[in-house]
Order: structure tokens, then sequence, then C-alpha cells
């Protein structure tokens, strides 16, 4: 279950690769488009509204391209993640290794789509009920689970409430969750969601 202070939508795998689309969102360039979408008066009132949000433009590659992107991707990250084990670096100069990587991945493509056309079911909201202090069968994502550039499954509060199965406020693997309210370097951290360890 997600924090009702998070969206969370499903890329249509039928259009586009989910974790191409994840990879966008982390790019400078997705960061500056909504960055003019967000709303509110100071740094801590913030908030991405569904249909701001679903108007972003994002840029598509040729049919086969979005996976060899993942790939070269995941591949360059992966060599940045083995390279920071053998050195001693900030987290500050990773993450600006990530980012040069996300930045560069989408300069050649040429069309554009709205996020609205790429997802499979409609942007959904969260849920926060008031969180208990003893373990129950209902975990739900806290905001801290998407504010690293990877998602954290150890960051949630459990819940003690009833009826919860059937709302549609449960994360499968691969639904990209975004913050929708935070202070403002925090709206719009996003993660793909990765299933409970």
């Amino acid at each position: 279950m997600m924090s009702g202070k998070m969206y969370r939508f499903r890329a249509d795998p039928k259009k586009i690769n989910s974790r191409y689309l994840e990879f966008f969102l982390l790019s400078q360039d997705a960061k500056v488009a909504i960055d003019t979408m967000k709303t509110g008066i100071n740094d801590s009132g913030l908030n991405l509204t569904h249909s701001r949000f679903l108007k972003l433009s994002i840029p598509l590659a040729p049919l086969n391209e979005p996976k060899r992107i993942v790939c070269k991707i995941e591949e360059l990250l992966s060599e940045i993640d083995n390279a920071v084990k053998c050195m001693t670096v900030s987290e500050e100069r990773q993450k600006g290794f990530y980012q040069s990587v996300l930045d560069h991945a989408f300069v050649d493509c040429k069309e554009h789509k709205v996020l609205e056309e790429l997802i499979s079911q409609k942007l959904s909201n969260g849920y926060s009920g008031k969180p208990v202090s003893h373990g129950t069968k209902y975990r739900v994502l806290s905001l801290s689970s998407t504010t690293t550039v990877m998602f954290l499954d150890s960051h949630f509060k459990f819940l003690d409430e009833q009826n919860l199965e059937d709302r549609d406020i449960w994360c499968e693997p691969n639904d990209i969750l975004i913050q929708r309210g935070n202070t403002i370097e925090y709206v719009l951290f996003e993660s793909e969601y990765r299933d409970w360890e």
C-alpha cells in the first residue's frame, strides 16, 4: 500500500517500457518540466496535481530503442555502482553520475507523447491512515521509501484497519510511485516499486 501523498501508475507495456519511463522521470528534462507543473505558495506546501502531471511530454524512441536504452542505462548504472563500491565517493558525487547518465539517455528521441497516453490505468492516490506501533498485515509505504535514487521497502508504517483489500491503493511490481506533495526537492521524487523482500 502506498502513502496518501503519492501517486501510482502503471506503464502500458504495449506502449512503453516501464524502466524506460522510470529512467526518463529521473532525467533533468523531466524534473524541469514537472517543476513548472507544481502548484503551491512555498517550498513546504508544493503539490503536483493529476491533471498537470498527466500532460507531461514523454520522449518516445523508435520501436526497439527503449529496450536498448534501458539496457544501456542499466549497464552504465551497474558500472557506476561497481566503481562506487571500489572507491570511497561521496553520496553527492554518485548522484551526479546517475544524473549525468540519465540526462544524456533521451537526447535523440524525436517523438513525444503525453504520459496520460502511455499508462495502462488511471493515476491513483495512496492512503495515509493512522499508523500503529505494532505489526499488522497492512504495511503502508512512507514518503521516505522514495526519497533516494533506489526504492526502499524498509520504509513503511503499519495500519490496523479493516477492508483495505478492495481499495485501489495497492502496489504491484513495476508500478511507478511519485511523491505528489512534499518540500520542493521531493515533489516528483519517484521510484519503481519492487515487491516486499
